[in-house]
């Protein structure tokens, strides 16, 4: 499965690639599909992003070709992956919206979509390794299981002493 991983990685980081080397490249184009967004991002407190949207898109960008190279070289995939998610959820949602007809927003919301839910799944990958939660789960049912073994050795043990006390004090009473 790691051959597979080695290869689709790439294959599924090289849009968001291409798009971050366009917004850094290209950022007027990016920006005109952000400004009807503008008052949006201001009433969250964004107002910084809505002021400086050629930075924000270059910074934006910047950050998707650092994280589409990273998991297209499989370091840090699953932060990587996290990272080109956060960006791509409000991203889709503007070039979508952007699109001319219904068609193509209907095209671009399902490319998007898909794109998204690709990072998704590489952002939950453990690359066959269980989670954290069940090696804590699967490690205090050892414990139960090696205290329980314990217990009855101990037991055992006692049981084993009692019986020879009580031989040895029939021996000496009898």
């Amino acid at each position: 499965m790691n051959i597979l991983r080695t290869l689709i990685r790439p294959m599924i980081a090289a849009p968001f690639i291409a798009d971050g080397v366009d917004a850094v490249r290209r950022p007027k184009a990016h920006t005109k599909k952000m400004q009807p967004y503008a008052p949006l991002l201001r009433r969250c407190g964004l107002s910084y992003v809505a002021d400086n949207p050629v930075l924000a898109t270059r910074v934006t960008g910047v950050a998707t070709i650092v994280a589409g190279s990273l998991l297209a070289v499989g370091k840090f995939p699953r932060t990587s992956a996290a990272v080109l998610t956060a960006i791509s959820i409000p991203t889709s949602v503007i070039q979508t919206s952007a699109e001319k007809t219904t068609a193509d927003k209907i095209s671009s919301g399902i490319h998007r979509g898909a794109l998204t839910g690709a990072m998704v799944l590489a952002a939950l990958d453990r690359q066959g390794e269980p989670s954290v939660a069940w090696r804590a789960s699967n490690w205090m049912n050892r414990q139960r299981i090696l205290a329980a073994a314990k217990w009855n050795s101990l037991r055992d043990s006692a049981e084993s002493e009692l019986d020879v006390a009580r031989s040895n004090v029939s021996a000496l009473l009898g």
